[in-house]
């Protein structure tokens, strides 16, 4: 039986400038496997198509800008209304 998912508290996930809560953050049931659910702000869906940046924060601390890419790339969201 695989143990219950443990949240983490304090993820928020903010899309070019808009700031959201993460729906869920935390450890899945396999090691080393993380989470996060979210929900697009409902204002996207009239934005114009597009890559907008992605950041994860977690109690105050933000993700990278960029990815390990090969070359290195910015984190986006793709985004079609």
């Amino acid at each position: 039986m695989l143990p219950i998912a443990q949240g983490i508290p304090g993820v928020t996930v903010t899309i070019s400038n808009v700031t959201v809560p993460a729906d869920f953050a935390g450890q899945t049931p396999y090691v080393g496997e993380f989470q996060i659910n979210f929900t697009v702000p409902p204002q996207f869906a009239s934005m114009p198509a597009g890559n907008y940046p992605l950041s994860i924060t977690v109690n105050g601390v933000s993700s990278p800008a960029t990815i390990n890419t090969s070359p290195l790339g910015p984190l986006v969201l793709p985004v079609t209304p």
